[in-house]
């Protein structure tokens, strides 16, 4: 199974994995800690509070979780498609209308 895959039941699978380094005897240890959400259960603002929280702890710690440097690639290739008049812009509520008439 891969870490966010949904589990039986509508829950999903949260893996946390912390890597902690004992000095003194040079040994990584790996804790792993499995928690399952009732997602079928919640409601929409209990989800979104727990989007949040996860949200915001890993906003607290962007510095040390910086991107990956493809994005950066990706980003200028874009503004450059932009800029050049190769790709426009839609509004929100536009683009939501399309993509409804698409799916449907």
């Amino acid at each position: 199974m891969r870490r966010g895959q949904p589990v039986g039941f509508g829950s999903w699978v949260i893996l946390v994995s912390v890597l902690s380094l004992d000095v003194r005897v040079e040994r990584a240890i790996i804790f792993t800690m499995k928690v399952s959400l009732p997602l079928k259960e919640m409601t929409v603002s209990e989800k979104i509070g727990i989007m949040e929280e996860i949200w915001s702890d890993l906003s607290n710690s962007a510095e040390t979780n910086s991107p990956p440097d493809w994005h950066d690639r990706i980003l200028e290739g874009r503004s450059g498609l932009a800029k050049s008049g190769e790709v426009g812009f839609t509004d929100w509520q536009t683009a939501k209308k399309q993509i409804k008439e698409r799916v449907s």
